[in-house]
């Protein structure tokens, strides 16, 4: 069976944040990485992250359900819109 298989993991602070849970060695120091981060550090990035995610999508659920068009309008338009231009240009 060709083809990839198992999990893949994108960016060290994950790799390692999976290290910790697991019970795995760390990986060694990779270019431009100041330091290994500790378990601690890496579950409050994990907890602020989460809390913007979640504040993020109820300010959007917020917009759509008092405008439910508006999920559906560029915010470059939007914008346009807001401040009286053309969403389209002008022919010169």
């Amino acid at each position: 069976m060709g083809g990839l298989h198992g999990a893949w993991v994108y960016g060290i602070r994950v790799l390692r944040f999976l290290c910790y849970e697991l019970y795995l060695s760390q990986p060694r120091l990779m270019t431009g990485e100041p330091g290994i981060p500790s378990h601690e550090e890496l579950l409050q990035e994990i907890i602020i992250q989460k809390q913007m995610a979640i504040a993020e999508l109820e300010a959007n659920i917020f917009v759509t359900k008092r405008n439910p068009a508006r999920r559906f309008i560029p915010d470059r338009v939007l914008r346009k819109a807001m401040t009286g231009q053309s969403p389209r240009g002008t022919l010169g």
